[in-house]
């Protein structure tokens, strides 16, 4: 019997993925709604640049209604650049996916793991037949050499992703003064929220509780100072592994 060892394909290449057809249907139902209630942004200097850029050296993909662009989890080597049509943003599995949000013309996906260089924090699908530019790797990085003020327009687009994708984050309240992780008062936010989309969306998440060990004694020998330090310490460093989608909450005294 023969086996075929030859290369993964490319994004351009690879077989392709569908959503089911209720799904499909349930999103384009969600994304007329909101297309028509919803303007568009207005287009930027760097968009426009962005797009000059693309039509000369990126690559075109065409994704048919339903088609998926990239999976969650998968290596983030291609940023897309919509010319047309619309995408979802999905998370979960394909069963019972979470919307997070749709990308329609002049808007972009796959930015943030190919800048952050880690696996896809999200599903992307077709809810319309898309056309598609993209730029892999080694063009990304020529874009960032030779477009002018690039690099500070993509910080401003990775902050309007995080807002879009998590609304709640940035009322009083909710960020712990002492470690900047998310307060218990978001956590209870965060928690009722989840627990709502989960039921309606059937999907399942996981909750973490951690706390550190012996912290008392920490306190009681070197003072609470040192105590605080530490804490501050042990939230940098948790942040610094978590995924993008991921949420991390001081729950109270030594419990995250």
């Amino acid at each position: 019997m023969r086996q075929d060892f030859s290369p993964l394909p490319t994004a351009a290449m690879s077989q392709k993925q569908f959503l089911a057809r209720p799904i499909l249907a349930k999103l384009q139902t969600l994304h007329n709604q909101l297309h028509f209630s919803t303007p568009a942004e207005p287009s930027s200097p760097f968009s426009l640049s962005l797009r000059e850029f693309l039509e000369k050296f990126g690559e075109e993909t065409i994704l048919s209604a339903g088609e998926i662009l990239f999976l969650q989890g998968q290596d983030g080597n291609d940023m897309y650049w919509i010319e047309t049509g619309a995408v979802a943003i999905l998370q979960g599995t394909l069963k019972s996916p979470q919307i997070l949000t749709f990308r329609r013309p002049g808007q972009v996906v796959g930015e943030i793991a190919l800048l952050e260089n880690i696996p896809r924090t999200a599903t992307v699908a077709a809810v319309a037949p898309t056309r598609l530019r993209y730029l892999n790797r080694e063009k990304f990085r020529d874009m960032l050499t030779h477009i002018p003020g690039v690099g500070i327009e993509l910080m401003r687009l990775l902050a309007s992703r995080v807002r879009e994708v998590k609304p709640m984050e940035y009322g009083p309240g909710m960020y712990d003064h002492l470690t900047g992780a998310f307060s218990r008062q978001a956590l209870d936010l965060h928690l009722q929220a989840e627990i709502e989309r989960a039921r309606h969306y059937q999907y399942e998440f996981a909750l973490i509780f951690m706390d550190l060990d012996r912290f008392k004694e920490v306190n009681d020998k070197y003072g609470h100072a040192r105590g605080d330090e530490i804490l501050v310490d042990f939230v940098r460093r948790i942040v610094a592994e978590l995924r993008t989608t991921a949420l991390f909450f001081r729950y109270g005294g030594d419990e995250f």
